[in-house]
């Protein structure tokens, strides 16, 4: 599985249209479909974005609601710890999938202008 990760996602950094030129003998022409592994290689980088911001969110979670779970606080302490880490989870959730896919659209805009 890491090798497929690995192969596609090369494939956005490297060019898409390099591997589509070695295929089919032509480059692609505007309007005209992307190719299969262009679409998968997208694919497994939302999904891989979903998962490292899943990943994020969590840590985030238990570094600010940790010293909730671990001792016994006043109830309006843990509430508000609770709803807390709650929202920057949340938040680092969207940043790190936010990054993740544009620097995706960067190197996808940088090798469909390269000549």
């Amino acid at each position: 599985m890491a090798l497929w990760i690995q192969r596609h996602r090369a494939l956005v950094r490297e060019g898409w249209q390099d591997t589509y030129m070695s295929q089919t003998g032509r480059r692609q022409q505007e309007g005209q479909p992307r190719p299969q592994a262009l679409r998968d290689a997208i694919t497994v980088e939302i999904i891989y974005s979903v998962f490292a911001g899943a990943f994020v969110a969590a840590l985030i979670y238990f570094l600010v609601a940790g010293p909730a779970l671990l001792w016994s606080l006043g109830s309006r302490i843990e509430t508000a710890l609770f709803i807390s880490a709650a929202t920057a989870s949340a938040l680092g959730f969207t940043i790190q999938v936010s990054y993740i896919l544009l620097k995706l659209r960067t190197a996808l805009k940088e090798r469909s202008e390269r000549p």
